[in-house]
């Protein structure tokens, strides 16, 4: 059995031996592992690291910036520019997304648009509350 190099790497109880196609699981078993895959953190830290690097892209308003400022900087101008999805994202990061509410609604049909018919304003009446 291949001992665990100096390099070797440990997720939870995986011992993952350096340059050998095995993990080493508890303290004897071997399994057959293909490349090691990322564990949530290492892709939280290389999404950081990636969007923490200089934009190097066409667009001279955007040097200067990092890769996430420039994306976020292109999504505010779609927004700009009439592209609702755009402005809807950006809203709900800003504001959160709306909630929405639920009715319950109990009784029959009738029963509910009786209740409608006696809350409307009588015949005459100005229906708009604001324009007085």
């Amino acid at each position: 059995m291949p001992k665990p190099s100096r390099n070797s790497t440990s997720d939870d109880e995986f011992v993952y031996p350096a340059d050998v196609p095995l993990a080493l699981v508890g303290k004897s078993t071997l399994v057959p592992v293909g490349p090691k895959q990322l564990t949530p953190g290492e892709i939280v830290g290389t999404l950081k690291d990636i969007v923490s690097g200089p934009y190097e892209g066409p667009n001279a308003a955007k040097i200067g910036m990092t890769k996430l400022e420039a994306a976020i900087y292109s999504l505010a101008e779609a927004a700009a520019d009439g592209d609702h999805d755009a402005l809807e994202r950006i809203l709900n990061r800003l504001m959160g997304k709306p909630v929405q509410q639920v009715v319950q609604a109990t009784g029959s049909l009738s029963e509910f648009l009786d209740m409608l018919a006696k809350n409307e304003p009588a015949q005459g009446a100005d229906p708009d509350p604001m324009s007085d």
